[in-house]
C-alpha cells in the first residue's frame, strides 16, 4: 500500500521541490564530504557516512513515534520517503521534451534537454547521437531510478533508500579518473553489486515490454545477449542493448561502444522507447506488488 501511494504521488505531483527532496539532501551531504583526491579509506568512510545519513531519515522519525509522534505522520513520511527513491514521471517528461524538440527541428533545445540527463559532452553531437544518448539514459534510468529501488522494497523502506544513497554516491564520486578514482572506488563497486540483478531484470522486462507494444522482442533478447559486454559498465549494457534490439536501431556512444544493428535512432524511436519504458515498468510493478502481497 505504501508503494502504491508513493506511485500515485509520483504520477500526480512528480518530484518535490529541491529543498525538500531527500535525495538532494543526500547529495548535499556527499558534496560536503566527498574529499576530492582522497584515498580508498576515506571513500569507505564516505560510503558508510552516507548510508548512516540516509538511514537516519528513517530511524529518527521512527524514534519520534516511540516517544509520542502520531504514527500516521510516520506513515505519511514513509510514503514521501519511498516516493523520493524513484522517478517515473520525471524521466517521461524529459523524454517528451527531447522528442518534441527533435521532431520540431530544434536540435539545440533537444541537445540541452538531453545534456541534463547524461554525463557525456553532446556539444558537437548530431541528431542521431543526441537521440541515442536520450534512449540510453532512459534504459539505464529504468534500472537506477525505478526498478532497482522498488526491487529492494521487500526488505523494507531501508532497501530503496539505501539503493538511492549508493546510486547518488556513484553518480557524484564513482568516476574512474582523478580526483575521484580512489575515493569513489568503493561506492562504484557497491553500486555495481546493488544493481546487478535489477539491471538484468530490467533487460528482461524491456523485452517483455517490446512484446506488449508490438516491437521486436526476439531481437531485443538476442541483442541483449550479444551486445551487453560492449560497455564498460557491467550493468548498463543489459538494458541499453535490449532497448536497441527492441527498436531495431544502433545506440552509440562515440569512441566507446555501439549496441545493436541498423541506423542511429530518429525522434520517433524515442517515442517508441518511451512506450517500451512504460509497458516494461508497469509489468514489473504489477509482478512485484503481487510478490509483496504474498510475502
Amino acid at each position: 500500500m505504501l508503494l502504491l501511494a508513493a506511485l500515485a504521488i509520483d504520477l500526480v505531483f512528480g518530484e518535490p521541490p529541491l529543498k525538500l527532496h531527500p535525495v538532494v539532501w543526500m547529495g548535499n551531504f556527499i558534496k560536503f564530504l566527498r574529499g576530492e583526491g582522497r584515498g580508498r579509506a576515506y571513500g569507505l568512510v564516505l560510503l558508510l557516512g552516507t548510508l548512516l545519513f540516509s538511514w537516519s531519515l528513517i530511524f529518527i522519525p521512527l524514534f519520534l513515534v516511540r516517544i509520542g509522534l502520531p504514527y500516521l505522520i510516520y506513515l505519511l513520511w514513509s510514503v514521501y520517503l519511498l516516493k523520493s527513491s524513484f522517478s517515473f514521471k520525471l524521466m517521461r517528461s524529459y523524454v517528451k521534451k527531447i522528442a518534441e524538440s527533435a521532431e520540431s527541428g530544434d536540435l539545440e533545445r533537444a541537445r540541452v534537454a538531453t545534456q541534463e540527463i547524461v554525463r557525456r559532452d553532446l556539444k558537437n553531437s548530431d541528431a542521431g547521437h543526441i537521440i541515442s544518448a536520450a534512449i540510453e539514459s532512459l534504459a539505464e534510468g529504468e534500472v537506477d531510478g525505478l526498478i532497482s529501488p522498488i526491487f529492494y522494497c521487500p526488505v523494507g523502506l531501508i532497501g530503496p533508500i539505501s539503493q538511492r544513497a549508493i546510486n547518488t554516491l556513484d553518480s557524484m564520486v564513482g568516476y574512474a579518473y582523478e580526483p575521484y578514482d580512489k575515493v569513489g572506488w568503493a561506492s562504484a563497486k557497491l553500486d555495481t553489486i546493488v544493481n546487478y540483478l535489477p539491471a538484468r531484470l530490467t533487460a528482461l522486462f524491456i523485452c517483455a515490454g517490446a512484446l506488449i507494444v508490438g516491437l521486436h522482442w526476439k531481437r531485443a533478447i538476442k541483442t541483449a545477449v550479444t551486445s551487453h559486454k560492449k560497455t564498460k559498465s557491467v550493468n548498463g549494457g543489459w538494458p541499453m542493448s535490449s532497448m536497441a534490439g527492441a527498436l531495431g536501431v544502433r545506440l552509440e556512444k562515440e569512441g566507446e561502444y555501439s549496441l545493436g544493428d541498423g541506423e542511429l535512432p530518429q525522434p520517433f524511436h524515442l517515442r517508441e522507447a518511451s512506450k517500451i519504458f512504460d509497458a516494461s515498468f508497469l509489468l514489473f510493478l504489477l509482478i512485484w506488488i503481487i510478490i509483496l502481497l504474498i510475502i
